[in-house]
């Protein structure tokens, strides 16, 4: 089965059921991330606020990453949100690029799933590339998963991976998995989304 494609906005579930491209490693060392408070803020698809299909909320921390909150509008109380997801989202440099990594926090793992579940899921990383930040918009790309899904069938001792009925998970360390979108780095990535930024 043929995961989704990935939006910029089904992240979370991307995570678990497929479509991004989870990596049991994060994208970053410690001496790649930085932070950028132009990325604070609320941003979403082109709707006002609590319309949005999914909005999310940057905000500040006291670590190296950024909370992210991922929300839906609540059924039954229209212009009110409900939190789905919880992640840390790093900025970081890979070479000339901004990229962010986004991992679910642990109280996302802890709580939101039954204890039975729990035990089955893994905080995998995903990898966006940023191509701007302002206030209007926040632009990323996922990578392109059908690009790399077939490099991988073709050389695939490029990058270790494994497979599952639905998804393609790689298992390399953070050096060769850098190595690698930066070999590939004019092919990786999709074409650009764009999250409108919703309190301007």
């Amino acid at each position: 089965m043929k995961p989704r494609p990935c939006s910029l906005l089904l992240a979370v579930t991307a995570l678990f059921i497929g479509g991004c491209l989870p990596s049991l490693q994060p994208f970053y060392t410690a001496n790649d991330v930085f932070k950028d408070e132009n990325l604070v803020g609320v941003y979403g698809d082109n709707k006002p606020k609590g319309q949005a299909d999914e909005t999310w909320i940057f905000s500040p921390s006291d670590e190296d990453f950024y909370q992210l909150e991922m929300a839906v509008p609540k059924q039954d109380e229209p212009g009110k949100l409900e939190v789905v997801g919880q992640m840390e989202a790093r900025l970081f440099k890979l070479g000339k690029h901004t990229c962010l990594d986004l991992k679910p926090t642990h109280d996302l793992l802890e709580n939101g799933f039954s204890p039975w579940y729990q035990t089955s899921f893994i905080a995998g990383h995903v990898i966006f590339k940023v191509h701007k930040i302002d206030d209007q918009a926040l632009t990323m790309s996922v990578p392109d998963y059908d690009w790399i899904n077939k490099h991988l069938k073709d050389n695939q001792d490029s990058l270790a991976h494994q497979r599952d009925e639905k998804r393609l998970i790689l298992t390399d360390t953070t050096a060769r998995l850098q190595a690698f979108f930066l070999k590939y780095s004019d092919k990786i990535w999709a074409k650009p989304g764009k999250m409108v930024r919703l309190n301007k």
